[in-house]
């Protein structure tokens, strides 16, 4: 399923059905006779990405494939795409390319951290070095009409980069800004061990100096005041690394009750999340990271 946001961003829907609620949304750009895709979310759900491309009608259109990192359910499609799409190029982080080329040490990790949720997202493909590039940070692309600007914004992985699409003065962030739950408006962390935490905050502050109007997630969706949300997002993290450093939480439970005494609504977002396992995991995760974080 996919649907357009604006006149050249197409949202399209790729989390797989065991999931059993919206969790990845990936990104088609297009302006004029130019597109690219920013994520392709999980091996399993690469399908989802090539349906949306030919009911579009942007088979033809379609030359760049931008993972904002190689996490399973951000770029573990990207083989499947390019390699049934031989004249599309990817563009990755330098870090990545290596596991890009020969994904097994990526699917190793992620069997032993993810269990049964990297079976879900299945085993990336490999792909080939002709249709692979790296990037830098604050590498401007002009790709016929469309205009982006790489980010390195490393902290929540090493390898991460966030998408500034100069046309519509919008951030496609990954998981460098938390992830989005819509409904509340609220954000849930990406700090998952081992964070960089000094990285990660630094990495923000590198989003919030192009003073975006809107930020697009992967996890999932898209908000607006997009450079208040950054600074907002700052503050949180900063807060959770402070509650964890004053009271020494020996447990997530301890934690959180912490946290929902010191942080508003967030009862809110801990109601909301108990019923979905992803986020949920994901909560207890990220706080696991800033706990561990020294």
């Amino acid at each position: 399923m996919y649907r357009h946001v604006t006149n050249s961003v197409i949202m399209v829907e790729a989390t797989p059905s065991e999931i059993g609620h919206e969790f990845i949304s990936c990104y088609i750009l297009t302006s004029g006779s130019s597109g690219c895709i920013v994520e392709t979310g999980p091996a399993a759900s690469y399908e989802y990405i090539d349906r949306a491309l030919k009911e579009a009608a942007l088979a033809e259109t379609v030359k760049l494939v931008i993972p904002t990192h190689i996490h399973l359910d951000h770029g573990g499609g990207v083989g499947h795409i390019l390699n049934r799409y031989p004249d599309m190029i990817g563009l990755a982080h330098p870090k990545a390319y290596k596991h890009l080329i020969n994904p097994d040490k990526l699917w190793d990790a992620a069997l032993m951290y993810l269990g049964w949720l990297a079976e879900i997202y299945r085993k990336p493909e490999p792909v080939s070095e002709e249709q692979l590039r790296t990037t830098y940070d604050g590498m401007e692309i002009v790709f016929g009409d469309i205009e982006l600007v790489v980010i390195h914004t490393p902290g929540h992985a090493s390898h991460h980069q966030s998408i500034y699409f100069r046309n519509e003065d919008a951030l496609f962030v990954g998981d460098s800004a938390g992830a989005l739950i819509q409904p509340l408006e609220m954000i849930v962390p990406t700090t998952l061990p081992p964070i960089r935490l000094e990285l990660y905050l630094e990495s923000i502050n590198k989003m919030i100096n192009y003073k975006p109007s809107r930020l697009y997630y992967t996890h999932y969706g898209f908000i607006d005041n997009a450079t208040d949300v950054l600074k907002e997002y700052h503050r949180f993290v900063i807060d959770l690394w402070n509650i964890a450093k004053e009271y020494e939480p020996k447990s997530i439970e301890e934690y959180k009750s912490l946290i929902v005494k010191s942080i508003d609504d967030m009862d809110k977002l801990f109601d909301w999340i108990r019923g979905k396992p992803i986020y949920n995991s994901l909560m207890d995760f990220s706080l696991n990271g800033i706990m561990a974080y020294k």
